[in-house]
């Protein structure tokens, strides 16, 4: 799998992901949300963020899945154990795609989120 981690997010993901053996790169600085979720479309990477503001729109095309931290960025032991819990029972692409989950301490909460399924 691979992530592209926003640039609100702790770097730190990005080493630990990778020691995972998942493909992982930081969004370049200064990129619109709007660039950030199309990189992410462009590349096949799901999206790492802080930024609520990506849960507030369903996009209306194919996404390859946004996980939206609500653990603060200075917990990064928490954020580890969130993404390795996720990541243990979401095992491919496909379980990502379309999908916003959202990153909690000690759970995560998945949803549909592509317009034609959060529009229901």
């Amino acid at each position: 799998m691979k992530f592209l981690l926003d640039e609100n997010a702790n770097v730190g993901i990005i080493s630990f992901l990778k020691s995972k053996g998942y493909g992982t790169i930081r969004v370049p600085a200064g990129f619109a949300n709007g660039a950030v979720l199309s990189l992410a479309v462009k590349e096949g990477r799901s999206l790492i963020t802080h930024d609520a503001d990506f849960s507030l729109e369903a996009p209306v095309f194919d996404h390859p899945g946004i996980l939206l931290i609500r653990i603060p960025p200075r917990d990064f032991e928490d954020i580890k154990r969130s993404l390795e819990r996720l990541l243990s029972e979401k095992s491919a692409p496909d379980l990502l795609a379309n999908r916003l989950f959202l990153l909690l301490k000690d759970r995560y909460e998945d949803f549909g989120f592509r317009a034609e399924e959060f529009l229901l």
